[in-house]
């Protein structure tokens, strides 16, 4: 059963460092194009970005952390233990 949940638990881990990671290269990419188009567009493209689009990915990768917090800690293969 314990097995069961750790898999359960990566898998959540992937998907959501995934989102993360696609989320930000999106972020990234729309940052770009408003410095490209400037002006009131680019500045109103910028703020739509960093108010509503951006919030959705920094919650993805909070799941992601924890998620991988609770992995590392449930198998006991962390590397934050005094073991030999």
């Amino acid at each position: 059963m314990k097995q069961k949940y750790q898999e359960i638990i990566k898998s959540v881990f992937s998907i959501s460092s995934m989102i993360a990671i696609i989320g930000g290269f999106m972020v990234f990419v729309l940052f770009c194009i408003a410095l490209i188009i400037g002006g009131k567009s680019g500045g109103n493209l910028a703020v739509l970005t960093s108010k509503v689009i951006m919030p959705y990915f920094i919650r993805s990768a909070t799941v992601a952390t924890m998620a991988g917090l609770l992995l590392a800690y449930s198998t006991g293969d962390h590397a934050l233990t005094l073991k030999n």
